[in-house]
């Protein structure tokens, strides 16, 4: 007989998931060092940067992949790993190639974050991740408010999230506001929300201008994009796993695991 809410299912795929990540996050990744490309001013273009802050910027938003409760801990912390996949742009794609990058350029590049969420009071919420990791660093910090709470049904939040990502010669910043809607079950809690990300990157390339001196030159850019996401979080004892599905019009779409324990 097939049990659709084993407590195990949910163990095992999270764990396959956050495991596969982590490793292959350096192998399938990419990391924009100069000497990778054999013509790297043809990254200062405003394509090249909006570009970048469509990849890096949009693909790379925090996602804290929560509901709309805060931590239900007795103290209200939550401390895991978070992992996602996120399609890579082909535009993007095809501008590293034109500049010569030196390396396989996959389809979707895998990130994890340790993250950990904070309760503060009974509506409000802290989350925040971090990675840093031989040529990234990846950081990330929200802030949730629960503004309806009905005795029974659906409740919902207000999310402010921020991403400060560093890729080597690309770094970007990313600004998400969201609305989260979701039901608490007893041992699950299914939710879904739309988020509009503001992202802005910069490209600095050093360019040798003799006598062992370097100059940056820089070129910035920046993306704007809709997404509508879906998650299902399981409470089980001390423990919580997250999953979460994003669509983006921008054309970063992923996937997203979480798991944690509780404080």
């Amino acid at each position: 007989m097939i049990r659709f809410f084993s407590s195990r299912a949910p163990c095992a795929l999270s764990l396959v998931l956050l495991s596969s990540a982590v490793p292959s996050a350096r192998a399938a990744g990419i990391t924009l060092d100069p000497s990778q490309f054999t013509a790297p001013l043809q990254l200062l273009t405003d394509q090249a940067a909006n570009s970048a802050a469509q990849a890096i910027g949009l693909g790379g938003e925090f996602r804290p992949i929560t509901g709309v409760d805060p931590p239900t801990g007795p103290i209200g912390l939550e401390v895991g790993l978070a992992a996602q996949i996120v399609k890579l742009p082909d535009e993007f794609r095809d501008i590293l190639k034109q500049a010569g990058f030196d390396s396989d350029i996959p389809g979707a590049i895998p990130s994890a974050r340790i993250q950990a969420n904070l309760r503060l009071g009974e509506r409000f919420a802290v989350e925040a991740g971090y990675l840093k990791y031989q040529g990234y660093k990846l950081t990330g910090i929200a802030l949730k408010l629960k503004v309806v709470e009905p005795e029974e049904g659906f409740g919902a939040a207000i999310r402010l999230a921020y991403a400060d990502n560093d890729l080597g010669i690309v770094s970007t910043r990313t600004w998400t506001p969201a609305i989260l809607t979701g039901a608490k079950l007893a041992f699950a809690e299914p939710y879904m929300g739309l988020g509009y990300s503001i992202a802005a990157s910069r490209i600095d390339i050093p360019i040798d201008i003799g006598g062992g001196n370097t100059v940056n030159v820089t070129a910035r850019g920046k993306r704007n994009g809709l997404s509508l996401f879906g998650g299902l979080l399981f409470d089980l004892a001390a423990i919580q796993i997250a999953f979460e599905g994003n669509y983006s019009n921008a054309g970063v779409p992923g996937l997203a695991a979480r798991a944690g324990v509780r404080f």
